[in-house]
């Protein structure tokens, strides 16, 4: 991305020219440097509809518009071709503060700029536009083919996370279908933020679409509403899931072994993917599912509503004091958030499952909450929880690379062993090295040793030596 480097230092160039011309003598008679800041101003607008929004941006952009409201009236005067030297010859104060808090927006911008390209991928991909009539919905295809490769390749059904879609896992695919995978991921119109098309046209969703998300994400484990949102998201992967499964199946895929299918997912898909595997009929329709991933999960379906009551009356209370008490401490009790209890039963897949999450796991703090059902799950299923020290709960994917300064605040406790751009082929390998052994390790994958020391733990029905020959050295 050296170009959007390069472009944020000219815009940077273009503020600040203007702010020294007091300090620059050859410039004091410059009056036409007062549309420098609306040029600069046009041109970082610019980047977020060309790169996507870019948080580290916005700083410069609020320094430019500050910038802009100060030379207003450096503008009307040059259109009525009046002298503007009051207006522009600031003083050596201001002009050293406005100037250090714009070099200071510029930093920001250039030091979180993406490392990687935030494009998608055309090359080795496949897109098909898919209509699920039973559920009247429109899904979007990828098909990512794996390079040269001997044999069969395993399938691996990889569901993107609502906010991103698959442009936060492009570049994860890709890496899969490089260790020997034939991936396939989707984005679901008016559900995904946003949903692209064969054609590339990303399709956004409503603003009431976005607070739902956000309420499911943030409070779906606290308060009933949002738990609600939170279960019809988890319902819609899981239905999304078994009807691609089917359409898999008469899809054509050369190379692809559709009776070795992994499935995958972030967020609500990775949820969705337990829950198909833990449904006996869902396995008996499908016998090529072999392994399940899940990715940050929160299993907000398997969370249960807090039974409240209402205080009850005083024992001495006549029947009218009675019903109106009920009706106040009742209607009181209504007018505030229902909260959750916790989760009702155990997730209990009845395949092997990889839950890859934030070194957070590791708190006690964390393991008690967000993290609860997956660390009551290892006793219940043949899984494995794998973190990478430093990760957050946006690091397994390209976020990392595109955008650093979300991997910044949204960074796990301890230090970090990768580096942003390396999270993508590390993701790639972890789930590389769980399939390679689920499959007793005959695939063919290109499985690699991770040098990182990475923290995984296991339940009484799995095997650690296998596990620790494939991804350890």
């Amino acid at each position: 991305m050296q170009e959007l480097r390069i472009l944020e230092v000219c815009i940077g160039i273009l503020l600040i020219v203007p702010l020294i011309r007091s300090l620059v003598k050859a410039l004091q008679g410059t009056e036409g440097l007062v549309l420098f800041p609306l040029i600069g101003l046009v041109c970082t607008g610019a980047l977020f509809p060309v790169y996507g929004f870019r948080p580290e941006c916005l700083p410069l952009l609020g320094m430019a518009v500050v910038l802009n409201i100060h030379t207003i009236p450096g503008i009307i005067a040059l259109l009525k071709r009046e002298r503007q030297d009051s207006f522009l010859l600031f003083g050596p104060v201001y002009t050293v503060i406005i100037v250090t808090l714009m070099a200071g927006s510029i930093a920001i911008a250039l030091v979180f700029a993406p490392v990687l390209d935030t494009a998608l991928l055309t090359e080795g991909v496949r897109t098909e536009t898919v209509w699920n009539e039973t559920e009247n919905t429109e899904l979007f295809l990828r098909i990512y083919e794996a390079p040269q490769f001997d044999g069969d390749r395993p399938l691996i059904l990889v569901v993107p996370p609502v906010i991103g879609s698959v442009t936060a896992v492009d570049r994860v695919c890709a890496g899969l279908s490089v260790q020997g995978f034939t991936a396939i991921s989707y984005s679901r119109r008016n559900f995904d933020a946003p949903a692209v098309g064969p054609d590339g046209k990303r399709y956004g969703v409503s603003p009431g679409t976005w607070i739902n998300l956000i309420r499911a994400f943030f409070w779906g484990r606290n308060f009933e509403g949002a738990n609600a949102l939170g279960r019809t998201f988890e319902k819609k992967r899981t239905e999304d899931l078994l009807f691609l499964l089917r359409y898999i199946a008469e899809l054509d895929l050369p190379g692809a072994d559709k009776n070795v299918i992994f499935l995958a997912g972030y967020d609500f898909g990775g949820a969705g993917a337990a829950y198909v595997g833990e449904s006996a009929d869902a396995l008996a329709e499908f016998p090529g599912l072999r392994g399940l991933i899940a990715v940050e999960s929160q299993f907000l379906s398997l969370y249960e509503e807090d039974r409240r009551r209402a205080p009850a009356p005083p024992d001495e209370a006549v029947q009218w004091f009675r019903n109106i008490w009920n009706d106040i401490t009742q209607g009181a009790l209504d007018l505030t958030p229902r909260k959750m209890a916790g989760i009702g039963r155990v997730p209990h897949p009845k395949l092997p499952i990889l839950f890859l999450v934030s070194d957070k796991v590791l708190d006690a703090r964390h393991r008690g909450a967000e993290y609860r059902p997956i660390i009551r799950s290892l006793q219940a299923s043949p899984a494995v929880v794998v973190t990478v020290p430093g990760s957050g709960p946006l690091s397994y994917s390209d976020y990392p690379g595109k955008y650093p300064l979300y991997a910044l605040f949204s960074a796990g406790k301890g230090d970090s062993v990768w580096k942003n751009e390396e999270y993508i082929e590390g993701t790639a390998m972890i789930i590389t090295g769980f399939a390679s052994l689920v499959l007793s390790d005959s695939s063919g994958l290109a499985v690699k040793p991770l040098g990182a020391k990475i923290h995984f733990e296991y339940g009484e029905l799995w095997n650690l030596p296998v596990f620790r020959s494939i991804l350890f050295p």
